[in-house]
């Protein structure tokens, strides 16, 4: 190939990359800037609707809670299924007419017997609040 053609491509060449260069910043900042969502403080904000409604039985008349072991009930011993009620009174009993919701469970990594576990507490399943 003819130098003075190489000479002028690579011209050529640098002259698209420092014009690309130099107008690149002013496209990408012609672009507007959305938020991808609301701030947390509106998302989160509950009110009270409707007014507090205690427990029929005033949290006194309890049943047992509910428990589930798997590899009792398993042919092949293989079952890991074990479930405990965890919204319970103070005396590990059932406690009727209340309700829960939204749990939360955490297991820590490095030791799984290690285990937190929340809910939302109502004293009436006619409650929301």
């Amino acid at each position: 190939m003819n130098p003075i053609y190489i000479r002028l491509m690579k011209q050529k060449l640098v002259f698209i990359f420092l014009l690309a260069g130099f107008f690149l910043p002013f496209v990408c900042y012609a672009q507007q800037w959305i938020p991808l969502a609301r701030p947390l403080e509106e998302d989160e904000h509950e009110i009270q609707d409707d007014p507090y409604l205690p427990n029929a039985y005033n949290n006194n008349k309890l049943s047992p809670a509910y428990n589930y072991d798997g590899r009792l009930h398993s042919r092949t011993n293989n079952s890991v299924i074990v479930t405990h009620q965890v919204n319970v009174s103070s005396t590990h009993l059932n406690i009727l007419g209340d309700a829960a919701n939204e749990p939360n469970i955490a297991v820590n990594p490095l030791n799984e017997n290690e285990i937190a576990i929340g809910w939302r507490q109502f004293d009436n399943v006619l409650s929301n609040l």
